[in-house]
């Protein structure tokens, strides 16, 4: 599946999500589903984005935490960064 890293707005702040660019349009809106796409480590991702980017943990359910963004710059240049793994993945291929 290709995908596109985007930016998008709740009530707890901007995340990122991957936007499914295919026919299904299975698009993944959490941090687990977006890692399991990149192949990369929940743990590892969530921090660099916490350390990297001003994000935040806002947690979701009792088992899910995710992070956040207050500032829409922020979660943009996170994006990219993702972005970035998206296109170094599918050069991989």
């Amino acid at each position: 599946m290709e995908y596109k890293a985007m930016v998008e707005k709740n009530k707890y702040g901007y995340f990122i999500k991957l936007k499914d660019l295919s026919e299904k349009q299975q698009d993944k809106n959490s941090d687990f589903f977006v890692t399991s796409a990149l192949n990369i480590n929940l743990n590892y991702y969530q921090n660099y984005l916490i350390d990297n980017y001003n994000g935040f943990f806002v947690q979701s359910s009792r088992l899910s935490r995710e992070v956040y963004f207050k500032i829409k710059k922020n979660a943009e240049k996170a994006s990219q960064w993702v972005e970035s793994l998206l296109i170094a993945a599918k050069l991989a291929e």
